[in-house]
């Protein structure tokens, strides 16, 4: 009894040296301290269209050390003042989520605020029975909260608590959100014995951080000797100095004001990486004597890790067994004169043998559950692939790299945690060439569109380096169209289309996707066509990677022409013109992102009727953006009774920053005010 008793003592005291300093003070009870003036308030002045904005998001994290079980404790707290009745109908349901089988819910609450008659603040809190829980297909919770009252002119709240015994990585924090946000702010208090490194993405330019040293209030002799008397197998210095690290610590503060809405934007893959946020990842535990192994001081250190866990007897891939997946593809040691139809036919065995099972990850230990069930995760795939190529003669790397789905690499971070894939760089008749198969299209030195994102982690054993992931290869696409116009209005002739580069390769996994030619005649080659007649067509798609796909057919159509009187309209770019600019926003705040450069180009011969003259055609135009950054020409050219037109669109670079934004959308309104315009033709006899 008298041990329990000093054993529980023991607990209490721990307790109250580790309880971080915002607990003994309070200050951080925010949940109904609503304030009548947040209730008044009509408008938000930084952005008077809002429907909504969130006042205060709170965040607050901090550790529990001293029980049996440790754990990492997030309270969240979110205002939010409804402007409007879309914004009251916007926010009827609060959700919160939870983390696939790590997180527990201790605490959750809202409420709804609004003033009476007397002018004074009245809550309504959410009914317990008005919150549901739903599991998700991932494995986690989310709970919803059904909000009373919630109309314009409300206050509502949220608030909740979360327990977790994972340390590795907390919670990371976003600053911005769909909303706008006057006020966010998240307080960490991080005991001695835990060393966290700081990962930044986003604009946080305007980030404020202050950081002070944390002590408890209960260290004393007595507190002492209980901790040693629990902990016997250390020595008293040994013990001391642990419980002084447990009861200090760092507590950091993160805060960011005037956060317009957030918005999501076209052609932005890696949207969520511009978003203004913070993220912990544990670099040193003090308590376990061990550092993360997935953190390092430099990139060569990370590269020596992925070198030793890449390789064949690391994986437990066997020679033999090694050897029998070669067989089975029909491969034979490759030459530097055939290398390339050798890389292609392993390629594709492995692809059709093995199937992915749609997961990125970077936890491979070894590849035998892959070869006895023939199915696994990207980068268990493309390591038999390396080790294959290897096999067979080929100059073969491992090559890191974060999916587009999984954000931006941060190049002064040394960390495995922001990689989640693994390719493959092979040396193919003196050409690099970057396989993964996992992509849709059956051609090596094809990338998916996940795996485009700038940069990837070679790895080697000359201490690692950097390799370009975007394609050089730009959307290639020449269209001829040439056509005899009577003087009903019809148009008779042919259309021939070439696809070359990445324009051939895409073309053709959009072909294969069609269960005939025709269905991809009218979808891909005479979209927003309705009266046409096809009279022949050839299709010619090479299954060498790098040949053109060529499209031929002959038709007749009266589509993209008007007849009225003794005029008629004829809009030269027929399917093949911009309507629609695409890039509708005034603003931008994220760079434009189109994966692959654009050689787009249409050409016309037009034969019109020999009682016919041309009353009106379109000027001229050529427009260049800066830095050679993409050119616009628009021409037109009369021989005879022959109308020659030429539209040509290039677009040189993948990623055009916000700055560039507004000459880029410019440029293209240029492009569809010329698509537009038409050939006016008038009858003379």
């Amino acid at each position: 009894m008298p041990f329990c008793m000093k054993h529980l003592s023991l607990l209490l005291l721990l307790w109250l040296a580790t309880e971080p300093l915002w607990a003994q003070r309070g200050e951080f009870a925010l949940f109904g301290k609503v304030s009548p003036d947040e209730i008044r308030m009509d408008t938000y002045p930084a952005e008077p269209d809002a429907d909504a904005v969130i006042l205060v998001d709170h965040g607050v994290i901090s550790f529990d050390l001293i029980s049996r079980s440790p754990r990492v404790s997030y309270v969240y707290t979110r205002r939010i003042k409804i402007l409007t009745e879309a914004g009251a109908e916007a926010f009827q349901t609060l959700e919160v989520d939870l983390e696939p089988g790590v997180e527990t819910v201790t605490d959750l609450m809202g409420a709804t605020y609004s003033l009476n008659p007397e002018g004074e603040v009245v809550q309504f809190k959410v009914d317990r029975r008005n919150i549901r829980e739903q599991r998700r297909r991932d494995g986690g919770r989310s709970f919803f909260l059904d909000m009373p009252f919630v109309r314009e002119g409300s206050v509502i709240e949220l608030y909740y608590q979360l327990r977790t015994k994972s340390f590795q990585e907390l919670r990371s924090w976003k600053f911005q959100q769909s909303i706008p946000v006057a006020q966010s702010e998240l307080h960490v208090f991080i005991p001695s014995v835990f060393t966290y490194r700081v990962l930044l993405r986003g604009d946080t330019d305007n980030m404020v951080y202050t950081t002070e040293d944390f002590q408890s209030r209960a260290m004393n002799r007595a507190a002492r000797e209980d901790w040693q008397f629990q902990r016997q197998d250390r020595t008293i210095a040994a013990t001391d100095m642990m419980f002084a690290a447990l009861s200090r610590g760092k507590y950091e503060i993160y805060v960011m004001q005037g956060l317009p809405a957030w918005k999501e934007e076209a052609f932005s893959p890696d949207a969520g990486g511009y978003v203004p946020q913070v993220s912990f990842q544990l670099a040193q535990n003090m308590l376990s004597g061990t550092t993360s192994p997935d953190i390092f001081d430099t990139w060569g250190e990370l590269n020596k890790r992925m070198q030793r866990r890449s390789r064949q007897r690391r994986l437990r891939l066997r020679p033999a067994a090694l050897a029998q997946v070669v067989r089975e593809a029909g491969v034979q040691p490759a030459t530097r004169q055939n290398q390339r139809a050798q890389v292609s036919r392993l390629y594709r065995h492995l692809r059709e043998t093995y199937a992915w099972d749609s997961t990125y990850s970077l936890d491979f230990r070894n590849l035998r559950g892959l070869l006895d069930s023939r199915r696994g995760s990207g980068s268990e795939r493309n390591l038999l692939l390396l080790h294959a190529l290897r096999q067979v003669g080929v100059v073969a790397y491992p090559v890191l790299i974060s999916t587009l789905d999984h954000g931006r690499i941060q190049l002064v971070y040394p960390e495995l945690e922001q990689f989640n894939h693994l390719i493959v760089q092979a040396r193919v008749e003196g050409t690099d060439m970057l396989l993964d198969l996992t992509g849709e299209v059956d051609r090596p030195g094809i990338l998916p569109r996940n795996d485009l994102t700038e940069l990837g982690y070679l790895i080697d054993s000359e201490g690692g380096r950097w390799v370009q992931l975007r394609s050089r290869n730009p959307i290639v696409r020449y269209a001829y169209s040439r056509f005899d116009l009577d003087t009903a209005g019809r148009l008779s002739g042919g259309i021939s289309v070439t696809n070359q580069a990445y324009g051939a390769v895409l073309e053709r996994a959009r072909l294969a996707r069609f269960d005939d030619q025709q269905g991809y005649l009218k979808d891909r080659v005479l979209a927003g066509m309705n009266q046409f007649e096809i009279s022949n067509s050839e299709i010619e798609a090479s299954d060498t990677t790098d040949a053109p796909l060529v499209v031929k057919l002959d038709m007749e159509t009266r589509d993209f022409v008007r007849v009225a009187g003794d005029y008629m309209i004829v809009n030269p770019m027929m399917a093949y013109g911009i309507r629609e600019n695409p890039l509708p926003d005034d603003r931008r705040t994220t760079p434009l992102d189109l994966t692959y450069p654009l050689r787009d180009a249409h050409m016309l011969g037009l034969r019109i009727p020999a009682n016919y003259q041309v009353a009106q055609v379109p000027e001229p135009i050529r427009v260049v953006l800066p830095d050679d950054g993409g050119s616009f020409t628009y021409n037109v050219l009369q021989m005879d009774n022959i109308i020659h037109f030429t539209s040509t669109l290039y677009l040189n670079k993948t990623i055009y920053s916000p700055e560039e934004y507004q000459d880029i959308r410019t440029f293209f309104d240029y492009v569809v005010r010329k698509h537009q315009e038409d050939i006016v033709l008038k009858r003379v006899n």
